[in-house]
């Protein structure tokens, strides 16, 4: 469970963030650590990458989970993403479920697909969470609903083993998530 959120993330973060980095004109380690220390949220965030996934630097969890944290904190969605995939990991910390969930509701609920996937398979694994196929179903179903491909696999791989009832009732407590805007989504 672990390796496959963090792969998820290395493998549909990267391209993700790369524009970012290009938009904020840090196309180096020292730019990009100036601009981070002066308080630039993206900057922030493009370095907790850079240390994450020893980009140009040798690797260091520790350094991503801080600056990472220093974003997140600012409400930039995909560092509350990764930083939740840390804690979950244990990458840089220790193994924090709660953490990990705190982090990826806070993503998830400012519309991350990525993350909202990442709570469907906690739920579906019971990986931090008691294991729950509604609470799975629609946060899946969130993740599908802009797109996210994954999700839809994952989707009608768990709705196969759900009665008719739970389905609908994950569709409603999605279409109450969506309709509030993130806001009413436990």
């Amino acid at each position: 469970m672990k390796i496959t959120i963090l792969l998820i993330v290395i493998v549909f973060m990267l391209p993700v963030s790369m524009p970012i980095m290009a938009e904020t004109g840090t196309d180096d380690f020292k730019t990009t650590l100036l601009k981070a220390e002066q308080g630039q949220l993206n900057a922030q965030f493009n370095l907790g990458l850079i240390y994450e996934l020893g980009l140009g630097i040798p690797k260091n969890t520790v350094e991503a989970l801080k600056w990472y944290r220093k974003a997140a904190e600012r409400g930039h969605p995909d560092a509350q993403l990764d930083l939740g995939v840390m804690y979950a990991n244990g990458e840089g910390t220790t193994e924090n479920s709660a953490e990990a969930l705190k982090w990826l509701r806070r993503a998830a609920k400012q519309g991350s697909a990525m993350a909202q996937f990442s709570l469907g398979l906690m739920y579906a694994y019971g990986d931090g969470v008691k294991e729950n196929d509604t609470q799975a179903v629609k946060w899946y179903a969130l993740a599908k609903k802009q797109g996210y491909e994954m999700a839809s696999r994952n989707l009608g791989n768990i709705q196969a083993s759900m009665s008719q009832r739970q389905i609908d009732d994950a569709q409603r407590l999605a279409a109450r998530c969506l309709a509030s805007g993130y806001e009413d989504c436990e």
